[in-house]
């Protein structure tokens, strides 16, 4: 088992359950598990930040398109008791002043070519973005009622031959019964072990069947990143 699943042979692991489960746990909708696996899937998490920040990029090199504008105001009051106070036009007193000035101003990319090219890759980039996230969309939905139908198909076979062990099990109990009182042979025994061993090993390989399906639909709606989340 360790070889089949890659761990080297120093490494030990812990089975969780070591007895087979008296019931099987409950099955939902399908399209409850399609809107599970959109919502908690990573790549779906990734690509849906990737639109969001192309959004922001093509708003962010559409204005680069167009002149900025900026106003900036300068202003300063300087006084100080004691001193002299002269006023001279060629001398600054930096101890007794009072200034203020506005300052208006642009800044304009004069190349409309090559800023529109940029728009245009960023919208480029986007749609396939898009596209990228409609067709894992449809590919995730198929993976999630492929191992869907392969759950349902195990669970009712688990529930065909746990009926059909069952049975088989009783049938062994009368031959042996009729055996006993001298209506039976032992070929009837015979036949009902096989039979019952045969419905029992079925049982075990669709219960088999049934959890690994199970483990790949929780897999496929990122039922794992639950517990990461919380």
């Amino acid at each position: 088992l360790k070889k089949l699943i890659g761990y080297s042979p120093d490494r030990d692991f812990k089975i969780d359950a070591t007895e087979l489960p008296t019931k099987l746990p409950s099955i939902k909708e399908q399209e409850k598990y399609i809107e599970e696996a959109l919502a908690n899937r990573p790549e779906f998490i990734q690509l849906k930040k990737s639109l969001s920040a192309k959004k922001y990029m093509i708003s962010a090199k559409k204005a680069d398109l167009y002149p900025s504008f900026f106003l900036l105001v300068k202003g300063d009051f300087a006084d100080a008791p004691g001193r002299e106070e002269w006023d001279d036009p060629y001398i600054d007193d930096k101890y007794h002043s009072t200034s203020i000035g506005v300052v208006l101003g642009g800044n304009w990319h004069l190349d409309w070519g090559i800023g529109t090219a940029e728009v245009n890759k960023e919208r480029a980039e986007y749609e396939s973005l898009t596209n990228t996230l409609l067709m894992a969309k449809r590919d995730v939905a198929i993976q999630v009622m492929k191992y869907y139908q392969d759950v349902l198909e195990a669970y009712e076979g688990v529930q065909t031959y746990e009926k059909a062990a069952i049975a088989a099990r009783k049938w062994i109990v009368a031959a042996i019964s009729n055996f006993d009182m001298g209506l039976g042979t032992v070929n009837d025994i015979i036949l009902a072990i096989e039979k019952y061993s045969e419905n029992r090993g079925e049982y075990l390989s669709s219960l088999y069947d049934f959890n690994r399906n199970l483990a790949r639909l929780s897999y496929a709606i990122a039922e794992y990143r639950r517990g990461t989340q919380q």
